[in-house]
């Protein structure tokens, strides 16, 4: 008898420890499948990893956006090879007949496309193309002293295109480019160098009269770089210079300035007295 309460006390214990849940402890380890457990129990669906959501995609960008990334990454090279390099291709495209083939005649009552997203990615399509063609006959241009057609490329660009523009140019036009031989040359001993690019001091006052606006001292420096030391012109340059152009001389007391402060970031100082300000001028800005 006395067995068989021992056994029933037992069997009760036993009976109130399967039942009583096990605690969590933060040394226990969570696995998904208890999370899961845990939110079914809360009447919520399972909740997908934001790490696994994938982002969403950016716009494409539009053409004006791709033209300003290409003027970004304007490249120029006036060394001797490339500029003969880019007259002989120039030539050789000359040479091309190209076939034009005429649009077909539009029936009058054709009806335009259903889908508008359609025509716009065509239109954007056409718009792209004109504007490669035109940044890389821009680039030709620059690189064959055309300047005339370059002022009026940058004459047809948003403000803020063609000062990013003339701001690459004058950037470029005072970096060395990398001259690499070909491989003929390079078995008869030719080696890669660097070489300045090439500007006579005309072309740089025909480079000042493209820009879009008068060029500020942000670019200033720049600008006086390509005329500093051995690069300093002849007189005949500072004469020039005194008679006037677009942006330098001897005009206003703002052309005066702007003129003098290139002169002096050059070095030429003896030369940029005649365009600096009156000392009457001068005391009245103080």
């Amino acid at each position: 008898m006395k067995f068989e309460h021992i056994l029933l006390l037992s069997l009760t214990l036993i009976s109130a420890s399967a039942q009583k849940p096990t605690p969590l402890s933060f040394k226990t380890k969570i696995t998904p499948e208890m999370i899961q457990t845990l939110e079914a129990r809360g009447g919520q669906t399972p909740t997908a990893n934001p790490s696994r959501i994938a982002p969403p995609s950016k716009a494409p960008l539009t053409p004006e956006q791709q033209r300003t990334k290409m003027l970004q990454g304007l490249k120029i090279d006036r060394t001797t090879s490339g500029i003969l390099a880019n007259r002989l291709a120039e030539k050789n495209e000359e040479g091309k007949t190209t076939a034009i083939i005429p649009n077909p005649p539009k029936d009058p009552e054709a009806k335009p496309s259903a889908n508008p997203q359609i025509e716009k990615q065509r239109e954007d399509k056409a718009k792209l193309a004109t504007f490669k063609n035109d940044f890389n006959q821009f680039t030709r241009d620059i690189t064959l002293g055309r300047w005339i057609k370059v002022k009026e490329y940058l004459a047809s660009l948003p403000s803020g295109d063609a000062t990013l523009a003339f701001r690459q140019m004058v950037t470029q036009l005072n970096a060395p480019v990398t001259v690499r031989p070909r491989k003929e040359l390079t078995s008869l001993g030719a080696k890669q160098h660097q070489q300045q690019q090439y500007l006579r001091p005309e072309e740089f006052l025909a480079l000042t009269d493209a820009s879009q606006k008068a060029p500020d001292n942000s670019v200033l420096p720049q600008l006086a770089s390509l005329i500093k030391g051995e690069r300093k012109p002849p007189r005949d340059f500072f004469v020039t210079l005194a008679k006037g152009t677009r942006y330098f001389g001897l005009g206003d007391e703002e052309t005066r300035t702007r003129t003098a402060r290139l002169l002096i970031e050059a070095g030429h100082l003896e030369e940029a007295i005649t365009f600096l300000p009156s000392l009457r001028v001068a005391k009245e800005k103080k």
